[in-house]
């Protein structure tokens, strides 16, 4: 492999060096100061003249059996530094136009797929889409519940937490966890809808409907609106009764 270092330095506890690229200076003290750090056990990165000239070097002390002997320093000489930074300085301009290059397009077409996505909709017309239609789930009669296709439970409306005595932060739980008896996970595997089925759940009988909800034919969950059977009953009655009135008074 490439070795880039201008120099590695092994010196003992005095500062003594043991190595050198230049033989006449082994055995000699080494120069620079800024060595002291390393001889009491810390590794650095370091800026200094040294006797061959400026350069950036690294220090490591040398331990054995856990007792330091000594340090290790190995660097590069300042101009051999300069000299490779302007070598690669082309390569590293090159690279980061390039990286421009695409990365400019690639950021028109994350925006464009995002906003297809949305339907072109800006954030605050989405947050005044989903502001209209929890004012719209929350105003109805009916309870509505809404599983996805893990038939975790995703929105629950005010007046099915009524209803059932359900909370709002039963969403995200598994549908069965909190009604074992909906049928909306049976519904979802199946694809077929049901109307019109009696059902009791938490002491509450109702009268519920389940349909899939499906996006470009992928099932994306169930949803279930449910009303309770005493107050369809009573509709119907006043319903009734508000007929047989009108068939007498247009004898």
């Amino acid at each position: 492999s490439r070795n880039l270092a201008s120099f590695v330095v092994f010196m003992d506890m005095e500062g003594t060096r043991y190595t050198h690229p230049n033989k006449d200076l082994i055995g000699l003290k080494f120069t620079g100061g800024d060595e002291v750090e390393a001889l009491k056990g810390r590794s650095y990165i370091s800026k200094a003249v040294g006797i061959s000239g400026p350069s950036i070097r690294g220090f490591s002390p040398i331990f054995i059996d856990g007792v330091q002997v000594g340090a290790v320093s190995v660097g590069m000489f300042q101009e051999n530094v300069d000299s490779l930074l302007e070598t690669n300085r082309n390569a590293l301009l090159y690279t980061m136009l390039m990286s421009i290059i695409i990365a400019i397009p690639s950021a028109f077409a994350l925006s464009y797929n995002i906003k297809r996505t949305i339907f072109g909709l800006e954030p605050v017309d989405i947050a005044m889409l989903l502001t209209q239609r929890e004012i719209m789930i929350n105003s109805v009669k009916e309870g509505i519940i809404f599983t996805n296709k893990e038939d975790k439970i995703e929105l629950i409306n005010d007046r099915a937490c009524e209803m059932l005595g359900l909370r709002k932060d039963d969403v995200g739980k598994h549908v069965k966890e909190i009604i074992p008896t909906s049928r909306m996970d049976d519904v979802r595997k199946s694809g077929i809808d049901e109307y019109n089925e009696q059902q009791k759940i938490n002491g509450v009988t109702i009268i519920t409907n389940r349909m899939v909800v499906k996006y470009n034919e992928n099932i994306l969950g169930v949803v279930a609106t449910f009303s309770e059977k005493e107050e369809l009953q009573r509709l119907a009655e006043e319903l009734t009764n508000s007929k047989s009135y009108a068939s007498v008074m247009y004898r």
